[in-house]
């Protein structure tokens, strides 16, 4: 059995201090061009957008905003605009999107709905060439090497067959990015 002092998780929590420094360095001018915007603007609301533990990661975030600014922070449940076809208005918010891989298609449309609104939408990953960097005036990537998603992953035979026969409902998240249309074609949280 490993050692927890050796396992990723554990390196990855130790590390997060470096991380995060990392990605303020590599995003300065971008949140710089954001913090004007939101001032200009006089937003007062960010919304967060994630699946799985980027949604986790927006908690933090949402403690953060409400902390340390004057803005009302909140967590979007994608659905409502890719599934339910809702009426939210993001005209006036600042709309925060976060996904490791850059592919969380439900992530990328509240995004582009509050771009075509005319609010300020932010796309963050870890990976350059994706989906969520098409958001085209606010993406910021964190060049984290250990969340690249491109860590290999195998799902024995018999839990994929079980699947297909409806005899199986997965859970996603914690582990792989089940947001590529590459690994699930449908994810449940």
């Amino acid at each position: 059995m490993i050692e927890i002092k050796d396992s990723n998780m554990y390196r990855e929590i130790h590390d997060q201090h470096r991380h995060v420094a990392d990605c303020l360095r590599l995003n300065a001018d971008m949140m710089k061009k954001i913090a004007s915007a939101i001032k200009e603007r006089n937003i007062k609301s960010v919304v967060l957008v994630g699946r799985g533990s980027s949604d986790h990661a927006n908690l933090v975030g949402r403690y953060a905003f409400e902390m340390y600014t004057d803005m009302v922070a909140t967590i979007a449940a994608p659905s409502i605009v890719t599934m339910y076809n809702g009426k939210v208005d993001y005209s006036n918010s600042l709309v925060i999107g976060i996904s490791q891989c850059g592919q969380a298609q439900d992530v990328y449309e509240v995004l582009k709905r509050c771009e075509d609104q005319g609010g300020i939408a932010v796309s963050i990953t870890n990976v350059r060439d994706c989906l969520m960097a098409s958001i085209k005036d606010y993406y910021m990537n964190c060049e984290c090497a250990i969340c690249k998603n491109n860590k290999p992953f195998d799902l024995p035979q018999d839990i994929i067959d079980a699947a297909i026969s409806g005899d199986l409902v997965l859970f996603c998240g914690a582990g792989i990015s089940t947001e590529g249309k590459n690994v699930l074609p449908y994810s449940f949280y």
